[in-house]
């Protein structure tokens, strides 16, 4: 009967707003047997993802795109906790920079699989300690205004899932115990991924791609949490694909003639041949590793997009340009009903030079919106924000000694008002006071803060 209940609860959680449009082979009864003896306890990674929900919501209820951009550390994190409701972690900036084994390359998601969760777990404590800090200091300061929420929900990149659907499992465990809102997954190929806009990108089976988003959900489910599943495709610019066998992906394989050995021919869509019917001697076109050539185009990655729809939260076309047109196209052909829809702004394009006017990149993201996207992010703006700030300063440092420190720095950080710049109080040590006088009491007499801490000078 205990078992019962628990499965009628699931049941009940299947059913509601959150979950009722979403497609599991698996019964509530299936989640018990998973658990274990005892129901999972809540994990702040199901609070912050409520919370990424409910954000989600209101932005496709105003149609306004909510917007972020990627931290590199916690530092970055807290300053941008001030000014934006969520936070990014990208795979790209964890290879090239803390990747879990210290080899830091490109984004070919080669790097150990906890890398990744490890980054997000780094900033979801920096979160924690924050908020502990800022909740003591108003405790004793209750005139205190400051509430700054440093629980702004992580969303971070989970590649490919780097394997099957155990691999996917286990990385998607580690995400939430982490701390994850949100996790992505996308439709490239395991061990042959590369960044969204590198070349030679191949994907896998549309098959194999909802087999990872069945997958993550069902870890979720196990760990009775909310993380919303992102599904990424990188159709419109990979041109190979590992199989030939799923029906989303047939119509756009590419092949040979008899008469024509050299040519790519369209299985479907190629007017010359009038598409199936006159094609009883075409055969797909490979290369030498045994890929088949896709005919990639945002007409494909809507076909697998719309694949994906059943099983995932939230919905990511890969872009190859900053296109608006691309963007509206691809945002019509969903049904926003289903899912929401996200878009990396990326720092891989040239936005100077896309034709944009300083009018439409000032209103890119309200031009998102009212297309239907509800998020959007620049995965690398954290990694090239610290390169900008180190470069300027080290020049500046140079050449002005001290002065730069003084006028780039300091002053700077007085303007704004950074708590930053009493790094001190910044990292904690009024609450490590707080522990340690809580233990000690009057005895207490190497307090870190207080009259005589160089702090005091700000």
């Amino acid at each position: 009967m205990a078992l019962q209940h628990r499965a009628n609860k699931i049941a009940k959680w299947f059913a509601s707003p959150r979950f009722n449009k979403i497609t599991r082979s698996w019964t509530p009864e299936t989640v018990v047997s998973l658990q274990g003896s005892d129901p999972p306890l809540e994990k702040m990674a199901n609070k912050m993802a409520k919370k990424y929900w409910n954000i989600l919501e209101k932005a496709k209820e105003t149609r306004t795109c909510e917007y972020t951009f990627g931290a590199l550390d916690v530092v970055q994190m807290t300053q941008m906790s001030k000014y934006l409701s969520t936070i990014y972690v990208s795979g790209w900036q964890t290879s090239s920079t803390e990747s879990s084994n210290l080899l830091h390359g490109p984004d070919l998601a080669d790097y150990p699989y906890d890398s990744v969760p490890n980054k997000v777990n780094q900033l979801f404590r920096g979160q924690v300690l924050h908020d502990r800090k800022q909740f003591e200091r108003n405790c004793r300061n209750p005139d205190n205004t400051t509430n700054i929420d440093y629980y702004s929900p992580i969303i971070a990149d989970a590649d490919t899932g780097h394997g099957g659907a155990s691999a996917v499992m286990k990385m998607v465990e580690m995400f939430v115990d982490s701390g994850a809102a949100g996790i992505h997954i996308e439709d490239q190929k395991v061990g042959a991924k590369k960044c969204g806009h590198m070349n030679g990108k191949i994907l896998c089976s549309m098959q194999e791609q909802i087999n990872r988003l069945k997958a993550a959900r069902l870890q979720c489910d196990i760990m009775g949490t909310e993380t919303l599943i992102i599904g990424r495709t990188d159709a419109q610019a990979a041109n190979l694909i590992e199989s030939d066998i799923d029906p989303v992906d047939k119509p756009f394989l590419l092949g040979k003639t008899p008469s024509s050995p050299e040519m790519h021919i369209n299985y479907k869509n190629d007017s010359r041949w009038g598409g199936y019917k006159n094609l009883t001697d075409w055969t797909p076109s490979r290369t030498v590793e045994g890929f088949y050539h896709v005919d990639c185009s945002l007409d494909y990655a809507i076909a697998r997009a719309q694949a994906m729809v059943p099983y995932v939260d939230v919905l990511w076309c890969e872009l190859d340009s900053p296109s608006i047109e691309d963007a509206k196209k691809f945002a019509d052909s969903i049904d926003k009903d289903k899912v929401f829809l996200a878009l990396n702004t990326s720092p891989s394009f040239n936005w100077g030079s896309s034709g944009l006017s300083v009018g439409d990149l000032k209103e890119y993201h309200k031009t998102l919106g009212e297309l239907g996207y509800s998020w959007s992010f620049i995965t690398l703006a954290g990694y090239h924000l610290n390169g900008l700030a180190a470069a300027e300063f080290s020049k500046n440092y140079k050449e002005n000694s001290m002065f730069a420190y003084v006028n780039d720095i300091q002053d700077r950080q007085r303007d704004l008002g950074l708590d930053i710049m009493k790094h001190q109080t910044f990292s904690g040590a009024e609450l490590v006071d707080a522990e340690l006088t809580a233990i000690l009491g009057d005895d207490y007499t190497t307090g870190i803060q207080g009259a005589n801490s160089t702090e005091n000078q700000f």
